[in-house]
């Protein structure tokens, strides 16, 4: 963070390249994965893309986090777990919290590790 005005540090934030922005590269993802791995409450679903670069995409439904401050804590902690994995490979990745329950670093750490011994 920065102390001055709040921002978050630009260096260590997930880029507009490395997001899935609209519903139509969601779409693809979810009817025609490639992979398909479930850990805990979370649940990723990926495919292959021609960019070159790994892009990722989060889905945290209301029906399983009521309370918007679960929601975004979710959504933080896959991200920041996605930001953080190394080698993973030019695949769209769509990560879904499928279960009513705390969304936890290791099992979104697992989840990108296994995606990529798996596809190597």
């Amino acid at each position: 963070m920065n102390s001055r005005s709040g921002a978050v540090d630009r260096v260590r934030r997930l880029r507009s390249h490395q997001r899935l922005r609209n519903r139509r590269d969601f779409d693809r993802v979810f009817r025609h994965p490639t992979v398909r791995l479930t850990r805990g409450a979370l649940r990723l679903v990926a495919r292959p893309n021609a960019l070159g670069v790994a892009r990722l995409g989060v889905v945290v439904g209301k029906r399983m986090i009521k309370q918007a401050v679960g929601r975004n804590r979710a959504k933080r902690v896959i991200r920041e777990s996605f930001r953080l994995s190394r080698g993973l490979p030019a695949m769209d990745i769509v990560v879904r919290v499928v279960q009513a329950e705390p969304v936890c670093r290791p099992d979104a750490d697992w989840l990108f590790s296994a995606l990529a011994r798996r596809v190597r």
